[in-house]
């Protein structure tokens, strides 16, 4: 994956995981990092820095899947496990 993709990836996991800790009423940092299994300051800094880091991809996958949302793999674009 070249650096263009990762970013984009990670943009796109990034704002379908804040979409869906919102769409929860997720909001604190305590809540965030028990929602995605990570500790709060690794959650927080995951789902909120602007760098992409080695490591970041695969991290940002195991907390979407965490909040029930899959790949779909036609748009790339992250979706809830039941298709809505």
């Amino acid at each position: 994956m070249d650096k263009r993709s990762e970013r984009l990836a990670a943009i796109r996991l990034r704002f379908a995981i804040g979409s869906m800790l919102d769409d929860r009423g997720i909001t604190t940092p305590e809540a965030t990092a028990q929602a995605v299994g990570l500790p709060v300051t690794e959650a927080e800094s995951l789902i909120n820095r602007t760098r992409v880091r080695p490591g970041d991809i695969e991290a940002l996958r195991q907390a979407a899947g965490r909040l029930g949302l899959v790949e779909d793999p036609g748009t790339g674009h992250w979706v809830i496990r039941d298709g809505r």
